[in-house]
Formats: C-alpha cells, structure tokens, sequence
C-alpha cells in the first residue's frame, strides 16, 4: 500500500513540476511578445487569463486525485484497523 501512495505522489510531484514549468515558460514568453510591442494592457489581459487556466487545470487534476486518495487512505485504515482487532482477538483467546 505504501508503494502505491509513493507512487501516486511522485507522479502528482511530475505533474505539479511540468505545470509549473510550461506555465512560467508561457507567461515568459507571452509577456515578453506582448510587451515588446507596447501592449501592456494585453499583456496583463493574457497573464490573467492564462493564470485562470492554469487555476482551472489545477482544481481538476485536485479533483480528480481526492476521491482516489481518500479510498485509499480509508482502505489502509480499514486494512489496519481490521489487523488490530484480530491481534486482540487472539492475545485475549
């Protein structure tokens, strides 16, 4: 169970980087284009509306990770629970 939530965090680490990363190069270079051309007005039109994206992408991806994560952790729970109370049947027998 352990393997399969380090898993899922280290894709969720990948993800969140590769966001990141195309996110900054787009606002980069998006902002520099439109700057140079003396449109600051767009400029500041694009990085909001490019952020707001990005926004939007993130909530998706969070939820669509929550259920899973939340089963999970409720089977590791259960499984752990279950394991105890079988421990203490057969100290008590």
């Amino acid at each position: 169970m352990k393997k399969i939530l380090e898993a899922i965090k280290a894709k969720a680490k990948r993800v969140a980087v590769a966001v990141g990363t195309v996110a900054t190069l787009a606002v980069t270079t998006g902002a520099a284009a439109l700057a140079s051309d003396g449109h600051a007005g767009q400029a500041q039109a694009a990085l909001t509306t490019g952020f707001q994206s990005i926004v939007g992408d993130i909530i998706q991806i969070v939820l669509l990770v929550i259920p899973i994560g939340l089963g999970l952790v409720g089977l590791v729970i259960a499984v752990r629970r279950g394991i105890d109370f079988f421990r203490n049947l057969t100290n008590k027998g």
